[in-house]
């Protein structure tokens, strides 16, 4: 479980660098586009490796 935490938190990191320093989108918008990413990928995670 431990290791779901941690994938979300470097996801969430490196789509936050992603956003606003690569693409150029507001800071104020990367918090919302992370979680329409960041949740479904969460899931998954849990799914395949928690549920199995």
């Amino acid at each position: 479980m431990m290791s779901n935490c941690r994938t979300g938190i470097v996801l969430n990191s490196v789509l936050l660098w992603f956003w606003n320093d690569y693409v150029g989108v507001n800071e104020n918008v990367t918090p919302i586009i992370n979680l329409v990413v960041t949740v479904p990928v969460n899931f998954l995670v849990n799914k395949i490796w928690v549920y199995r």
